[in-house]
């Protein structure tokens, strides 16, 4: 019964380690008894060990590869598709991480080794046997509905606390929330405010709206006028809302697989399926209210700016389904549900509206360093950054901040980080952004960075204000149980 022999082979890639997920105490050895669905899941390191294996964890795309002498299965965390010999194959149910702890369906045992578990109702237990050898393992009741426990104990999902972090002789109160990411019932979301650019909200609005377990203030905006814009790059449920430069960037991608780094993007436009000359075309913002005396501006606004531009400068190129659908010149536009418009300015017109002819295939791609970003799912760009592998890294001058409110005095503040282990932190407090930074690196983060902060800063959790803002905001980082 079974394989005479199982080997595998393990190395670590990526952000973080499978150990981090296997080397845990106390449920390694047991499975978990989902009360929903009558299904039963192991953990993968009780596998590991009782039969000699290693199995490679590549991080980046959170999938496992297992050979043996002649089957290679590669799984993916969250994904029920399983590759069996370049063969896919659907298993009953996704692997997924709890606790620091990566579970795999129990049928995926008999995938893999080709033996059958077999159930003991009197006991609650699993038997699998393999090579004359039998292994039990006691089951534990678990409910795939509630895996997320939002009570701050120890071993849950979130916890949420007051802490005192002392930073030379000043110590500092500040509310602290950390999530593992490694649960896969909780996923990460951007959500502007009432789905629209220029708009504001309040955070609890725009947290119960989006049924947010959590919510923090996002990037910075334009608070004193009418238009409300943010400043930052934006990424909203895998769309590009708003582009930026020169600031640090919290982005994730859906598996929440977190990063911080400057980008500097770039908007590339194609006509009639070439981007080079004299095909090619360019937009220096993406959703944002042009300077109407500017020699030279492009802009293109998409639907998550409103329905119309709601001004009347400028030549439009009207894109619809692809295709330019009409130009019109020094008139407010509608913006075409599945299209965009092309605002051209000053001397712009004159570089590229000839590449412009209705019915004329037009596209674009906003694009970092040349690479696409169509991995990340969602973006936000504030700033500045607190926390660089585990150092203080704060450089007001790169990320091109001058405003003494962010430079020396001390005010209201948000700030987002990641742990080694993957544990994001939200955290509020009041102090100069060089004590946030230390605040952060003390609070456990190995990346930090600033979000907007004075009466901008807020955080809400489980339906109520820990950290009350004073003001709507224009958008915000939210975490979201499924």
């Amino acid at each position: 019964m079974g394989f005479k022999r199982f080997i595998l082979v393990f190395f670590i890639i990526g952000v973080f380690s499978f150990f981090n997920h296997a080397n845990t105490t106390g449920a390694e050895g047991t499975a978990l008894l989902d009360i929903d669905k009558g299904r039963t899941y192991v953990p993968i390191r009780f596998v590991t060990e009782q039969f000699g294996a290693e199995v490679t964890w590549n991080g980046e795309d959170r999938t496992v590869l297992i050979n043996n002498q002649s089957k290679t299965v590669i799984l993916k965390i969250g994904d029920q598709k399983v590759e069996v010999n370049k063969r896919i194959e659907q298993i009953d149910a996704p692997p997924f991480i709890k606790d620091s702890i990566t579970y795999v369906p129990l049928r995926f045992i008999s995938t893999v080794l080709g033996t059958e578990p077999v159930w003991e109702p009197k006991t609650s237990t699993v038997k699998i046997e393999l090579n004359k050898k039998v292994i039990t393992l006691s089951t534990i009741p678990y409910n795939s509905k509630t895996v997320t426990k939002i009570n701050g104990t120890k071993g849950s999902s979130i916890t949420e606390t007051v802490k005192s972090f002392k930073v030379g002789a000043k110590t500092f109160k500040a509310n602290v929330i950390t999530v593992d990411l490694n649960d896969l019932a909780l996923d990460l979301k951007v959500a502007i405010a009432k789905d629209r650019v220029g708009q504001v909200e309040s955070l609890a609005s725009i947290a119960k709206r989006n049924g947010a377990v959590i919510a923090i203030n996002g990037t910075f905006f334009d608070a004193y006028t009418e238009s409300k814009e943010p400043y930052g790059m934006i990424i909203a449920d895998g769309k590009i809302v708003c582009v930026g430069k020169e600031r640090t960037v919290f982005s994730f991608d859906a598996d929440n697989n977190v990063s911080f780094g400057i980008m500097n993007p770039e908007i590339k436009g194609s006509t009639n399926g070439s981007d080079v000359w004299p095909n090619n075309w360019y937009s220096y913002w993406l959703n944002r209210t042009p300077s109407f005396n500017a020699a030279a501006n492009v802009v293109v606004f998409t639907p998550d700016w409103g329905d119309s531009l709601g001004f009347p400068h400028g030549t439009n190129v009207i894109v619809e389904n692809g295709k330019v659908k009409e130009i019109v010149t020094d008139k407010d536009v509608k913006i075409p549900k599945n299209g965009f418009v092309i605002n051209l300015m000053g001397s712009e017109v004159h570089t590229l509206l000839s590449r412009f002819t209705v019915g004329t295939t037009v596209d674009y791609e906003v694009v970092e360093n040349s690479n696409k970003l169509e991995s990340i799912d969602g973006a936000i760009a504030a700033g500045p950054r607190l926390v660089t592998d585990g150092k203080i890294t704060v450089d007001f001058d790169k990320e091109g901040f001058k405003d003494p409110k962010i430079r020396t005095q001390s005010d209201a503040r948000s700030a987002i980080g990641v742990t080694k282990d993957q544990k994001l932190i939200f955290l509020t407090t009041t102090s100069t952004i060089i004590d946030l930074a230390e605040i952060m690196k003390q609070a456990g983060a190995y990346q930090a960075m600033n979000l907007d902060g004075g009466a901008s800063s807020g955080l809400y959790y489980n339906d109520k204000y820990i950290w009350a803002p004073d003001r709507e905001i224009s958008n915000a980082i939210l975490v979201i149980k499924k």
